[in-house]
């Protein structure tokens, strides 16, 4: 690749990295940090803001799948051009929603514009950096993830001034100058659609190795387990039992995800200092969440909230994101376009992880009445037991499929 080409290729990575930061602004703050928000403006249960969310992440998990099918084939390029105007287009929307219908309708547009860019990211960070493809992942994360960060306590401050609306038309805004400059910067880019092979992956082949399914199951099961608590519960939770104010809440969110922005780096880190290996680390993420969801089960039990229970999510948030393991792992037994598929697969799987235990959340802590104290409904002890006990329940496969993912010899 001539010198040219890789400065404009890493542009189009940093500016990629920029709308991935968007992509977690909207994923964590709807319904995640602006719960109460939407449940007052469009007179919702807690499903119907759960809806908010899961409506999204559907859409967004069903795109990692399309795209899995498509990029090997046309090529980033197109598939960033395409999914960026979505994405922009249903941000932009969704503040002028006057009902709820129509906000549900902006943020499946905004899932799948956004579920166009993850595997976009991954495609041309393996063409650019394809021999440290783990750590310069890792790093490209950490801007994306960010927007976890903002999503929170950052976000909460701006909204407790300017209103709910007014920091989200903001926020689409700045994207959809991002996507612009992003268009701008890739007129004339070729050398990445060397890589699209004109074929389709094959779901045949993918689904037949054994490896993808150990290293899919283990990834749906982790990722969904910590994004259901950032981005839905998480918060509502330390308001409704560690009876923190929402702006301390929400800067425990912004921290855990901090964490889980760094974690990428980490673990790409310990991988190598380990000789290479990651299939350890997928088995200590299982065990981590185990002690997490254990110990919030235990402090319910009590009647003690508090700090602890924060503490406890900053711990989950150490294994928040394990792709710069997991994708590697994948590279290892999947070939050509069948690479970009499995790794559609299993992001696939990640976000339909997250929109089902969205929705079983806000099903399970609404099966026992609330308390409404200043207008907010206020959940109670039964509510969360029941709702961590049965995310409990998914480690079991998890754990199994861990233990079961080898490293490349």
């Amino acid at each position: 690749m001539k010198a040219t080409s890789r400065w404009r290729l890493v542009t189009l990575i940093v500016l990629s990295a920029v709308l991935y930061f968007f992509v977690n602004i909207q994923r964590s703050a709807v319904p995640g940090a602006l719960f109460n928000q939407l449940q007052k403006a469009f007179d919702l249960t807690p499903s119907g803001v759960a809806a908010l969310g899961s409506g999204f992440t559907y859409v967004y998990a069903a795109a990692q799948l399309g795209v899995g099918f498509l990029i090997g084939k046309f090529g980033w390029v197109r598939t960033v051009r395409v999914g960026g105007f979505l994405f922009a287009a249903g941000a932009v929307l969704f503040p002028y929603a006057g009902s709820f219908p129509l906000a549900y309708i902006c943020r499946i547009l905004t899932g799948i514009g956004a579920g166009c860019l993850y595997l976009s990211i991954v495609q041309m960070t393996m063409e650019a950096f394809s021999e440290k493809f783990s750590m310069a992942i890792g790093v490209i994360l950490i801007a994306g993830f960010a927007g976890g960060v903002v999503a929170n306590a950052p976000l909460i401050s701006a909204e407790q001034i300017y209103g709910w609306k007014s920091v989200l038309k903001v926020t689409a805004l700045a994207l959809a100058a991002i996507y612009i400059v992003w268009c701008i910067f890739s007129v004339g880019v070729t050398p990445s659609e060397k890589e699209a092979s004109g074929k389709f992956g094959s779901l045949k082949e993918v689904l037949s190795q054994k490896g993808n399914w150990y290293i899919s199951v283990f990834n749906w099961v982790n990722f969904g387990l910590f994004y259901v608590v950032q981005t839905v519960v998480g918060k509502k939770y330390l308001e409704d039992f560690a009876g923190m104010p929402a702006a301390q809440a929400a800067l425990v969110f912004s921290i855990t995800g901090a964490i889980a922005a760094f974690s990428g780096v980490t673990q790409a880190y310990l991988s190598s200092l380990a000789g290479g290996r990651k299939a350890v680390f997928c088995r200590i993420a299982t065990l981590v969440s185990l002690a997490v969801l254990g110990g919030q089960v235990v402090m319910l039990a009590l009647g003690r909230g508090g700090l602890f229970c924060a503490v406890l999510f900053c711990l989950l948030a150490a294994t928040a994101t394990m792709s710069a393991l997991t994708i590697p792992l994948l590279r290892n037994i999947n070939s050509g376009s069948n690479f970009g598929l499995a790794v559609g697969l299993m992001n696939f799987g990640n976000y339909l992880a997250v929109a089902l235990f969205g929705d079983l959340a806000g099903f399970l802590i609404g099966l026992f009445p609330a308390a409404v104290e200043n207008g907010v409904n206020v959940y109670g002890v039964r509510s969360y037991i029941t709702l961590f006990a049965v995310l409990m329940l998914f480690l079991i496969p998890s754990m199994i499929c861990a233990w079961s993912i080898r490293d490349k010899k």
